[in-house]
């Protein structure tokens, strides 16, 4: 049967019998969980209720017998019950999740255990210490080569030639099946510049046996019709370009004549074909004033999100900091800005500006306390539901964070080095108030601001919990 037409669940009649569609991935939690759609490339967080009621979803029960078994489970009424299976129901298939059969499968299938007797998994003590820490990462950003066609002068693994001890393929199709056991849902794929790597295509290949959701991050130079073609044989879904100033700005920072053009033209490229396309800007004292014009640019070609980030002095970029870096008065004026094309092309392109501090323009509201329990956690989504894979096998909680090595995949699973790595522990217990200076007491902590970049503000100075050097506050 094909896909169901999307209408409200009340609609639906209780025999109606929801299924999964085979691509759809669910994770279970020590609390609630998470289900994935790989062609939409985010996740939805579910409570216990939510979690119970998908685990029923595989075309042996009806919505009348998942709503009768859910309110057996948590003791509430029928009434209750209903109402929140038809609202969960509804965001499954916004979701794209459920497919509706007028029958149950003919095989038999196990029923699914119980709330009561569900095998949740074994809590380390790692875990013990990180109360609502995951089970394992959301998100992986895999450096999967040092080698690199250009020499960009903010590179943060100082990218140029491969490195003699990278992962084998052998290694990398390894680490994929650890990923896929453990339900990771997203997979990138960046470098280094990894369309140089031979093999590439190789592990994009295996990758694509499994329901990750794919993203290829690259540069541009080696984009051409041949290399698109090949890729629609894989489940990459998302491809990120960076830009980093205009024409000139671009091909001076990046050391290549053609640097721009080829970056411009992948970009539309993909775009055209029907890739999530994302064009990011590492912010400079070079192309500041060219922000503008750059998301412009972005529109143009097509693209789906454009993200600026101020730089952080990392890897090539500390040889380079008093050329590149720039001031917090210059990431408000470009905050103003952005914030105005934000409002421009609202319709047109998705804006990812946080990094910018854009709320600071507008007053902290009235009554919001930084004591609330349980909203005091700072710091990104770094080694708590995202980590970074070098090409070497480390694992980052961030590629900013070079010097916070969690483990090397040589020597430790994933699985054991997220569970028990005290790396991770750091990040995923920074609490407002261990940061200093500005941040210590900000009423824009933690809830418009977690407290900013903990990697600019480590490279910037050394202190994990220094204030972020481009936050602007202070100019108030």
């Amino acid at each position: 049967m094909g896909l169901a037409p999307i209408e409200d669940s009340h609609q639906r009649d209780g025999d109606a019998v929801p299924s999964l569609f085979s691509f759809i991935v669910f994770r279970r939690e020590n609390t609630g969980g998470f289900v994935f759609n790989p062609y939409l490339f985010n996740e939805i967080a579910l409570d216990d209720m939510g979690m119970r009621i998908i685990e029923h979803c595989n075309g042996h029960f009806s919505l009348k017998e998942i709503t009768g078994i859910v309110a057996d489970e948590f003791s509430l009424s029928h009434d209750q019950t209903e109402r929140y299976v038809y609202e969960v129901f509804n965001k499954f298939e916004r979701y794209c999740a459920i497919n509706w059969r007028q029958q149950k499968r003919k095989h038999s299938k196990p029923i699914p255990d119980s709330m009561h007797s569900y095998p949740y998994p074994k809590i380390t003590d790692c875990q013990a210490r990180n109360v609502g820490s995951l089970l394992a990462p959301l998100s992986v950003l895999w450096e999967i080569t040092c080698e690199c066609n250009l020499k960009c002068k903010h590179c943060l693994i100082e990218a140029g030639n491969r490195e003699r001890d990278e992962m084998s393929l052998e290694e990398v199709k390894k680490t994929i099946k650890q990923l896929a056991a453990m339900k990771v849902f997203k997979i990138t794929f960046g470098g280094g510049e990894p369309l140089t790597r031979p093999d590439f295509f190789d592990i994009l290949d295996y990758a694509s046996r499994f329901h990750f959701g794919i993203k290829l991050t690259t540069n541009g130079i080696l984009v051409d019709d041949n290399l698109l073609k090949r890729l629609r044989d894989t489940n990459v879904f998302s491809v990120q370009v960076s830009v980093d100033g205009l024409k000139q700005t671009h091909n001076a920072f990046r050391g290549d004549k053609k640097a721009f053009e080829r970056a411009t033209t992948a970009l539309k490229t993909f775009s055209d074909a029907g890739y999530w396309t994302l064009m990011s800007t590492a912010i400079t004292r070079y192309n500041v004033n060219e922000l503008e014009a750059l998301v412009d640019l972005a529109v143009q070609c097509g693209a789906t999100s454009f993200k600026p980030s101020p730089f952080v002095p990392i890897g090539r970029g500390k040889e380079n900091v008093e050329e590149l870096a720039i001031a917090p008065s210059e990431i408000k004026n470009l905050a103003k800005t952005m914030l105005r094309k934000k409002e421009e092309y609202k319709d047109v392109i998705d804006m990812q500006i946080d990094g910018l501090f854009p709320w600071l323009f507008e007053p902290c509201s009235a009554g919001i306390s930084n004591t609330i329990e349980g909203q005091s956690r700072v710091g990104c989504s770094a080694g708590v539901s995202d980590v970074v894979i070098t090409p070497l096998g480390d694992i980052l909680p961030c590629p900013f964070l070079r010097n916070f090595v969690a483990g090397n995949l040589r020597k430790n699973s994933l699985k054991d080095i997220w569970n028990n790595s005290d790396v991770f522990n750091v990040f995923r217990n920074l609490q407002s108030d261990q940061l200093g200076g500005e941040c210590k007491n900000c009423e824009y902590v933690p809830y418009y601001c977690q407290g900013g970049c903990r990697a600019a503000a480590y490279t910037g100075g050394g202190d994990l919990f220094a204030p972020d050097p481009h936050c602007w506050k202070d100019l108030i």
